[in-house]
């Protein structure tokens, strides 16, 4: 009986090793599962925010963005349109205000001008006893009226 209690003894033992070895391979597999499905998910969300940001279908974010400037604008077109043929403060005479635009554009043009040649260190022409600023000053007033 002893030979046998002793026989089962050592089987014991070399069946809760086994089963110690089982049980560590387990875990390790556990956390290799675990590991591999965090980067799964880590790469999944990578892809699908790229592919939000580029997407060239019609719900990319750049394109509805675009079209919804587009409507802003049309919209503001059609509101200024609208203004305009029913006389109101939008339907200002159109060459009156070409005719401002052009002027502050020459304006523009002759302070740029001014600016090269006090820039440059050239004499202003005009009166020799006007200052620089105060010519620039008497430019801007004629360019007002």
């Amino acid at each position: 009986m002893q030979k046998q209690w002793e026989t089962q003894k050592d089987a014991t033992e070399k069946l809760k090793a086994s089963l110690h070895a089982a049980k560590a391979r387990v875990n390790e597999a556990r956390t290799q599962y675990t590991l591999l499905l965090a980067q799964y998910k880590a790469a999944a969300a990578k892809k699908k925010l790229q592919d939000t940001l580029t997407a060239q279908g019609q719900d990319s974010p750049l394109q509805l963005m675009d079209r919804l400037g587009d409507k802003i604008r049309r919209i503001e077109a059609e509101t200024e349109a609208a203004a305009e043929l029913s006389g109101g403060p939008a339907g200002i005479d159109l060459e009156a205000r070409f005719a401002e635009i052009e002027r502050r554009k020459r304006g523009d043009q002759a302070l740029d001008q001014l600016k090269q040649k006090l820039a440059a260190g050239q004499a202003l022409p005009g009166p020799d006893s006007a200052q620089p600023a105060d010519r620039i000053e008497a430019l801007k007033a004629k360019l007002k009226t």
